[in-house]
């Protein structure tokens, strides 16, 4: 049977405010269905962690060209060429702050304005941020992303979707 992939991009932001009487209400969403491949509005692996703590001023880089995850009963190693979402939780409650970015060597920096540049993640906060279209391109030289406790400590989960070969199918490739 052929590998086959599929995710769900979803945010949405919306509001209701009433004053004397009145009721003002919006919302901004975006829904997204990424199916199996390369292409515009397309994707072929996920990586993920769940509930990672870093202590106050510690630090952690991961290489999106080289993560491992457990799954399906073996270990696999995803390499990105591309990355279509990321998204991270903030599950700290009330002290530390995670600094997305700023991973010198190597730096990814592609969804950020320029290399050095950060985005604070504050306790209780997401952060979800995609290209679906396109993707942010990875390579040897444009491939490590940095998470930085500070203010204490952060516990954090993070996904990450992208391609791993222009044109190929499946799901990272098995080590």
């Amino acid at each position: 049977m052929a590998d086959t992939f599929k995710a769900e991009i979803i945010g949405r932001l919306a509001h209701k405010w009433e004053s004397e009487g009145v009721i003002d209400s919006a919302k901004v969403e975006q829904n997204t269905q990424l199916t199996n491949g390369f292409n515009w509005n397309e994707a072929e692996a996920a990586w993920r962690l769940e509930s990672t703590t870093l202590a106050d001023a510690a630090s952690v880089t991961y290489d999106l060209t080289n993560l491992t995850q457990t799954r399906f009963g073996d270990t696999q190693i995803i390499t990105l060429i591309d990355v279509r979402a990321i998204i991270i939780k903030n599950e700290t409650t009330n002290e530390g702050t995670l600094l997305l970015g700023d991973a010198g060597a190597n730096e990814w920096s592609a969804m950020f304005g320029a290399d050095g540049d950060i985005i604070k993640i504050e306790p209780s906060s997401v952060m979800l941020i995609s290209n679906e279209l396109d993707g942010w391109d990875v390579d040897a030289t444009n491939k490590n992303l940095k998470l930085t406790a500070s203010g204490g400590l952060a516990t954090f989960s993070i996904e990450i979707v992208g391609a791993t070969s222009a044109g190929a199918s499946g799901s990272g490739s098995g080590a």
